[in-house]
């Protein structure tokens, strides 16, 4: 793999700008002169990196580490490298064009791990008191900082406990998805020579109960308009309610319905609604989670009729709004982690009804990859994201 030697601002490298095909030739022109000058310097040896990220999210300090590795491209029916979304045709294009050029990993995905005898964090915590190898701070004030680790002991042992966790992607579906795509256009069989370079992928490892693996909601925006009085379109299974008696019609009224969805959704669905047209503040409240889950299309897992991204799209979004999955992969549907911002889209008319939705919880993340389904697109969003450049895996001879 290739290690960044100086702190420049890691949250703003940018491969492949533009949108003709030339960008991917200057990309790969970019990452060979990095090479070249030593601001990308490989390790030749065996190692894995320990990445820490500190962030603020609502007032509050979270402290996340994952390690770099490379992880291993596995056939989906094997089992063991499992995705929680679907992807879509033309960020995989994209990808793989640049992939190609590289013939890199130039961003990491993230996934996530399990370890039922507890050693991993406490291996991680005595790593991390040393100095790191590499420090620095992007334009979110997010730290970050990567410690090294070549000890042959360390690296059996981490190996030894990732090993025996089956692998849930948590970002990075579509780089996933392109490093299969890449792996089978070179005519590479995935379980035969597994040394080969384009059979891993560069990838940051956490496990499940790391306490600053958070998940933030991904709210919906639609922009198109619709017919007013929806509401009374939901009385069959929900429990509409006016709240804009009670909160301002401004950002700090959105943060507080969102606190409100909060609560009623400990008990069963509730999601929250901005609505241009009338200028309302709603909640939407399930009569009975069981009914819901009743009149959930039968093709889903029991699992996913549970998931509130799925009862959004399957009993609002589409039979109410016209909004299905194809309209949301279609770029119909905005999203955004911030009530805030979801009530300024509303207000300068760049969409017309906001939905604002609660977390998914991890374990739902997980729960939904052992029965093999997926989630709605975008219906979790992990932050902070991983940053990319910090380190990169050249898929050549000398990348194992």
């Amino acid at each position: 793999m290739l290690l960044s030697s100086s702190p420049f601002n890691i949250a703003h490298i940018e491969l492949a700008p533009g949108k003709d095909d030339s960008r991917f030739k200057k990309a790969a022109l970019l990452l060979n002169e990095w090479i070249e000058q030593n601001i990308l310097i490989r390790d030749n040896e065996p190692k894995y990196y320990l990445y820490e990220q500190k962030c603020v999210i609502q007032n509050q300090t979270y402290n996340r580490r994952s390690v770099f590795v490379a992880l291993r491209i596995y056939d989906p029916q094997d089992d063991i490298v499992r995705p929680h979304e679907s992807t879509m045709v033309g960020p995989r294009r994209t990808r793989l064009n640049l992939m190609k050029a590289t013939n890199a990993n130039v961003s990491p995905i993230f996934a996530m791990y399990e370890d039922p005898t507890k050693k991993i964090h406490p291996i991680l915590e005595k790593i991390s008191e040393e100095e790191p190898d590499f420090e620095s701070q992007d334009i979110n004030n997010d730290l970050h900082r990567l410690w090294v680790i070549s000890d042959d002991q360390l690296l059996n042992t981490i190996t030894a406990i990732i090993s025996n966790s089956k692998i849930t992607i948590a970002d990075g579906h579509h780089r996933y998805a392109t490093a299969t795509d890449y792996l089978n256009e070179e005519n590479t069989k995935i379980k035969v020579n597994s040394l080969n370079p384009k059979n891993y992928l560069l990838t940051g490892l956490i496990e499940i109960n790391d306490p600053g693996l958070r998940i933030l909601p991904n709210h919906r925006l639609i922009s198109k308009k619709y017919t007013q009085n929806w509401e009374k379109s939901l009385a069959n299974f929900f429990i509409t309610k006016n709240h804009s008696h009670e909160l301002t019609m401004n950002a700090d009224g959105a943060e507080k319905l969102l606190d409100l969805i909060a609560q009623q959704g400990k008990e069963k669905f509730s999601v929250g609604v901005i609505d241009n047209q009338g200028k309302r503040f709603i909640s939407i409240t399930a009569q009975s989670q069981e009914k819901i889950i009743e009149n959930m299309p039968k093709k889903l897992s029991t699992n996913s009729k549970h998931v509130d991204a799925s009862i959004l799209t399957e009993l609002i979004l589409s039979p109410v709004f016209d909004i299905g999955e194809s309209e949301t992969t279609a770029g119909e549907v905005l999203f955004t982690a911030s009530a805030t911002e979801a009530f300024e889209l509303i207000q300068s008319s760049k969409a017309e009804i906001a939905f604002l939705v609660n977390p998914t919880p991890v374990q739902q993340v997980i729960d939904i990859a052992n029965v093999g389904d997926v989630m709605p697109q975008k219906t979790t969003f992990f932050y902070p994201k991983l940053a990319t450049g910090l380190v990169l895996n050249v898929l050549d001879d000398h990348s194992l």
